[in-house]
């Protein structure tokens, strides 16, 4: 071990690292921390509006935007495009009908899928920030998601074991 990064109060549910390697940022219950990588120090702290607990973190390409899932819990699924520095989010999409439980960038940063306790994985433009695919077929959670390394493909996996 060469650190511990202290701050969450409540579990960690989601880890991410910014392109670049200088932040790591995690999430909780209602809050997503972001460290400075080199030295361990809080850099900053995201809260309000957030309403659940964050279950998945992706820095976008530019290293310079988060997207954050969280959500009330049997309620929905919202991601947050969080521009790191900023007090609030440039745009919230109302993504599921429960919590987002995994999340995959494309490798060029254009595309952002999601798999959700509503048993529907999902494909989001992030430029026009919609929705652009909604693959259904699991009978239970998506539990995991990516892309191949040409994006022509995405997998999931479910808690249904397919």
């Amino acid at each position: 071990m060469i650190a511990t990064l202290q701050g969450h109060k409540d579990l960690v549910q989601s880890i991410a690292w910014s392109p670049d390697g200088n932040r790591i940022a995690a999430g909780g219950y209602r809050t997503v921390l972001v460290w400075n990588a080199r030295t361990g120090g809080l850099a900053e702290t995201l809260g309000a509006p957030l309403e659940g607990r964050v279950s998945a973190l992706a820095f976008l390409p530019d290293g310079r935007t988060l997207a954050v899932a969280d959500g009330a819990q049997g309620q929905r699924g919202q991601i947050h495009l969080w521009p790191v520095g900023a007090a609030k989010p440039a745009a919230t999409l109302a993504a599921h009908a429960d919590n987002i439980l995994c999340m995959a960038l494309s490798h060029d940063g254009k595309l952002l899928a999601t798999g959700g306790a509503d048993h529907v994985a999902k494909i989001w433009n992030i430029a026009q920030r919609r929705q652009i695919a909604k693959l259904e077929g699991h009978t239970n959670h998506v539990l995991g998601i990516a892309f191949n390394k040409d994006d022509t493909w995405l997998a999931t996996g479910g808690a249904d074991k397919e």
